[in-house]
């Protein structure tokens, strides 16, 4: 399971979710609203972000749900 990744945001999607490049691999991340103005979009390799991670997985997908706060993923 996926907990935490600690990466630049590249990308927004269309459906709004976010994309991080953590050591060259990048993870498409879905980021609620309250959430998303601590992922900006800064391209700089040097300044990554810390994302708190709830690995959700079913029969067919795989999905990554990304929080600012560690408390907020838990809930």
């Amino acid at each position: 399971m996926i907990n935490y990744l600690c990466g630049v945001p590249k990308r927004h999607e269309r459906d709004g979710s976010l994309t991080f490049i953590v050591s060259g691999v990048g993870y498409r991340v879905h980021v609620g609203d309250r959430d998303r103005p601590a992922f900006t979009i800064a391209g700089d390799a040097d300044h990554p972000v810390e994302v708190h991670v709830r690995h959700v997985i079913k029969e067919e997908s795989q999905t990554l749900y990304g929080f600012a706060d560690e408390r907020d993923r838990r809930a």
